[in-house]
């Protein structure tokens, strides 16, 4: 019987959430006004209509919710959606907060298990990487009830022009890892509101570390000594000690795809990109 729940659950399609709401303050190019990432011009396309395009492109994909600026994204998108993509998106305000946007992502999509969440700023973004991922959440085990998978790029992912621009990697005793842009969450998250507001905290340190002060002192402590400095915590454990803490299964996933890392925050990141889209993927050295 739990054989056929499993195989059930593979075979469903995962709904997704485009989080569109993130503004760029910070001048990219001479002329730059600054608006949402997801709006941002590469080649003449927004980036949000990229990872659009990823997602149709990945099998397995349902039903997409754009949220973020509903009457600016729509406007922005209006005769640009794809045939692929057509009767499968749909349009909300986002939040305020990103525990704020978490929520209303989820409750959108109430009724699935879980819900697969994606930056609008990934223009650099794959089917490939989409279905990876997605791969990688399956072959995992659970660890509770409820868990959260997270995506994480190893060092080793990272060759050809990557090797010259790269994100700030956490240093664990076994990996070296970046944080990806994709991440899995149940919906049962919903129900437990001291959770949610932890992941919220987790969520906006991410880029410095799994775990930091969203879980209390003495687990950024422990990230600190362990990880920071010596070194010598695994990824795994790591993990590990945050999910019994937050009493969620926190589950990194590691996928090879260094793409996925690749939101653009800055003037250099966004010439980088720039760069990938004009040339032919053959053309990039590996």
């Amino acid at each position: 019987m739990e054989m056929l729940r499993e195989a059930s659950e593979s075979d469903t399609p995962v709904n997704v959430v485009i989080l569109a709401g993130g503004l760029n303050t910070i001048p990219l190019y001479d002329g730059y006004v600054p608006g949402p990432k997801a709006l941002i011009s590469y080649e003449g396309k927004p980036s949000i209509e990229y990872v659009l395009d990823a997602l149709c492109a990945a099998p397995g994909i349902g039903q997409i919710c754009i949220e973020g600026p509903r009457a600016l994204l729509q406007e922005a998108l209006s005769g640009r959606v794809t045939t692929q993509a057509q009767g499968r998106l749909a349009f909300v305000e986002g939040g305020a907060t990103f525990l704020d946007s978490l929520v209303i992502g989820l409750e959108h999509f109430r009724s699935s298990r879980s819900v697969l969440f994606v930056t609008a700023d990934l223009p650099l973004l794959t089917p490939q990487a989409v279905t990876d991922f997605l791969g990688g959440c399956a072959a995992t085990t659970p660890t509770r009830e409820q868990n959260i998978h997270v995506a994480a790029v190893p060092q080793a992912a990272y060759t050809g022009d990557y090797l010259k621009f790269t994100k700030s990697f956490n240093r664990y005793r076994d990996i070296h890892v970046c944080h990806g842009n994709l991440f899995r969450v149940d919906t049962a998250l919903l129900n437990n509101h001291d959770i949610r507001k932890r992941v919220a905290t987790m969520y906006d340190g991410r880029k410095s570390g799994l775990s930091r002060l969203a879980f209390g002192w003495h687990i950024a402590l422990t990230y600190l000594i362990g990880v920071d400095l010596l070194h010598v915590l695994t990824l795994r454990y790591m993990a590990e000690i945050a999910s019994r803490f937050l009493g969620v299964g926190i589950i990194p996933v590691l996928v090879s795809h260094p793409e996925i890392t690749m939101d653009v925050d800055e003037a250099d990141d966004y010439r980088f990109v720039q760069d990938r889209l004009r040339r032919p993927l053959e053309s990039v050295p590996k």
